[in-house]
């Protein structure tokens, strides 16, 4: 830390006793108490149970943060087939669970130095090969390339808008491939400039409006295979309690291969806005999505839009009051 390290990452915390881990994050605070402590566990750190004892990561005195790897299970799940109901379930547990700063600060990813890369792992239509000579030389064929390259476009808008902190593990804005450990540590390889500009353009976005990195989060599934994303800082306050102008984006992601239609309603209780944030939200009297990436526009009616959608694919809106003025500007 007098080296000038912001933080540090403790691997498998789980091995760690609590003792240990909390005496850690008081010697950082002692130094700086802006530094931050983030650990690896594998679950929801609230209900995690090591050696037969009940962990303590998330009550003040160990870890400012954990590694969320329920996202990825939950992102995974979906983007294969799983309900969009599954994803904001999980992520909705979560939020119920977390304390805010380490559900709206965890470190978020798609793949990491322990998992398959997201891409072939999405990419696949038929069983992994067993052998470790088979998977060191595998790679996905154009079809299913065409596919994981889809669905990880997919995987990393949710990414970039959902609470947290994004991590790219390095190769995935590149569309690298590989399986399991070592072969998804293969040295940089530039193969896909498509996707590095995709991924260019979201941390663009993100850092172009503060709703993605500080709005309160309402997750809804309209439909089996429609997932919506809600970011929302209303009444001038931000997840934080914090002063910031009002705004309001929405995500909408078909997972499907087949094109699908759909009714979102933004302003039902219970997707995830405390009551005072949604009841501001509705105050706010949004008509129109207009799109982030093009000129497309969405009428909404009392909160409520009609959404197309290609396969395989997703729209992100910024939500404009009926004055055509965004809400705060």
């Amino acid at each position: 830390l007098r080296a000038g390290a912001s933080g540090w990452r403790l691997d498998v915390a789980d091995e760690l006793p609590d003792e240990f881990i909390a005496k850690i994050r008081a010697a950082m605070n002692e130094e700086n108490p802006d530094t931050y402590l983030l650990g690896e566990v594998w679950e929801d750190g609230t209900t995690k149970i090591a050696y037969s004892q009940r962990r303590k990561y998330l009550l003040g005195r160990e870890t400012n943060g954990l590694m969320n790897y329920p996202f990825r299970t939950a992102l995974m799940a979906y983007l294969l087939g799983g309900g969009a109901e599954y994803f904001r379930d999980s992520m909705e547990e979560l939020r119920e669970n977390y304390p805010a700063p380490a559900f709206y600060g965890a470190m978020n990813f798609l793949s990491t130095h322990d998992t398959p890369r997201l891409l072939t792992i999405l990419g696949l239509t038929s069983p992994a090969p067993q052998t470790r000579d088979e998977r060191a030389v595998y790679h996905l064929s154009d079809s299913d390339l065409a596919r994981g390259m889809s669905l990880l476009k997919l995987a990393a808008l949710i990414l970039y808008t959902f609470p947290g902190s994004p991590m790219l593990y390095y190769g995935d804005e590149a569309g690298m491939q590989g399986l399991c450990d070592p072969f998804n540590r293969a040295p940089l390889q530039m193969c896909d400039t498509q996707m590095l500009q995709w991924y260019a353009q979201l941390t663009t976005l993100r850092h172009a409006h503060p709703a993605l990195t500080r709005g309160e989060v309402a997750v809804f599934a309209p439909a089996g295979d429609v997932l919506c994303i809600l970011r929302v800082i209303a009444d001038g306050r931000d997840a934080f309690g914090e002063e910031a102008e009002d705004e309001a984006l929405l995500l909408i992601v078909n997972r499907a291969a087949h094109p699908v239609h759909c009714h979102a309603e933004l302003t039902c209780p219970g997707a995830g806005l405390c009551e005072e944030t949604r009841l501001a939200f509705v105050r706010s009297e949004y008509d129109c999505a207009a799109g982030c990436f093009d000129d497309t526009h969405i009428v909404l009616h009392d909160g409520v839009g009609a959404f197309d959608l290609p396969p395989h694919a997703a729209k992100i809106y910024r939500l404009e009051n009926r004055h055509g003025t965004e809400t705060g500007s």
